[in-house]
């Protein structure tokens, strides 16, 4: 489905890609993020912002399959206003998400989908990345 996914940033903890022709960007969180300390979170958002603002993309695939860690309701607010403010601003509509196996970090997920900014864009979540991938290109 995807024509081409580009590695726009990589590190020990996620990997950033983006797919111009439909325009999709996608984050890929990695089992390390047990391990990933708060600050280190934030400055890989912070990175995420910068990609936001450069690429605008209209559709967005998280793959959290292996991201390892709850979204504290503090930094749920944080990214609310900080990273979907950002994107909602830069048109993006539609957000498809592959949840972990853990429910806790399920549960915060869904949290995080009902900040203010956040629920502004089509949010769906998916166990099946081919899935997320066919329901992001039929928008």
């Amino acid at each position: 489905m995807f024509c081409e996914m580009e590695i726009i940033f990589e590190n020990q903890f996620v990997i950033f890609l983006f797919d111009k022709e439909n325009s999709i960007f996608s984050e890929v969180w990695k089992s390390e993020t047990a391990d990933m300390p708060t600050e280190e979170a934030k400055n890989v958002l912070i990175k995420l912002i910068e990609f936001l603002n450069f690429y605008k993309p209209t559709r967005y695939l998280s793959d959290a399959k292996f991201l390892f860690r709850t979204i504290s309701p503090e930094m749920q607010r944080w990214a609310d206003e900080n990273i979907a403010a950002v994107a909602v601003k830069n048109g993006l509509m539609h957000f498809a998400r592959i949840i972990p196996d853990d429910f806790f970090t399920q549960i915060s997920m869904i949290q995080f989908s009902e900040e203010k900014n956040l629920s502004k864009i089509e949010n769906q979540f998916f166990k099946d990345t081919n899935e997320a991938i066919k329901w992001l290109c039929e928008k």
